[in-house]
């Protein structure tokens, strides 16, 4: 803001903020009180640079969950106890096969990779299976999961092209594998 400043410009008039937060900014998930508490605080840093008028727009992305490998390492290892070295692995060594495995749940990608890793598969199959499961049951969910190629398309199409100078809580979620969006101003 202050170089904007420096060089002439009026923030209210040029400057647009756009944050990423989650819905856990909206909605409050158990156990998880510090992640809940910063994305809230977050959305209310652009609802107090919008109501200050100091820049022209601020606004607050909340998507659902994105199909990242954030998003993968959280199912994968914290929520079905598989190792993170396989993760990595894939990542490193199998590049080609990480978006089958992980994204698409793909199970003979996920035994190619095993194969061409020479890994043991034992314990890897049922946490695969359980990873697989869990994916259906979140994109099937209210949210579902996004991609983040949709995410981008649909941020650089409709909120950065700067039409208006709207602000508030964007939205983003893909129940059933379609992309849905609200908006809520500040």
């Amino acid at each position: 803001m202050q170089r904007n400043a420096d060089q002439g410009w009026d923030n209210a008039t040029v400057l647009d903020v756009v944050d990423f937060g989650s819905l856990h900014s909206m909605r409050r998930t158990p156990n998880r009180a510090l992640y809940n508490s910063t994305k809230a605080a977050s959305a209310a840093l652009c609802d107090v640079l919008a109501r200050g008028s100091e820049v022209r727009s601020a606004i607050h992305v909340v998507p659902a969950q994105v199909d990242t490998p954030m998003l993968h390492s959280s199912h994968w290892v914290l929520k079905e106890g598989g190792p993170q070295s396989f993760l990595d692995l894939v990542r490193l060594e199998a590049p080609a096969l990480y978006q089958p495995v992980f994204r698409e749940c793909n199970r003979e990608a996920f035994n190619d990779v095993v194969r061409l890793l020479g890994l043991d598969s034992s314990q890897l199959v049922e946490t695969f299976q359980r990873y697989s499961d869990r994916r259906k049951v979140v994109k099937e969910s209210e949210h579902g999961i996004t991609s983040p190629e949709s995410l981008a398309a649909y941020l650089v199409s409709e909120v950065l092209r700067g039409e208006g100078s709207r602000s508030g809580t964007l939205q983003v979620t893909s129940p059933q594998g379609q992309l849905k969006t609200g908006f809520v101003a500040f």
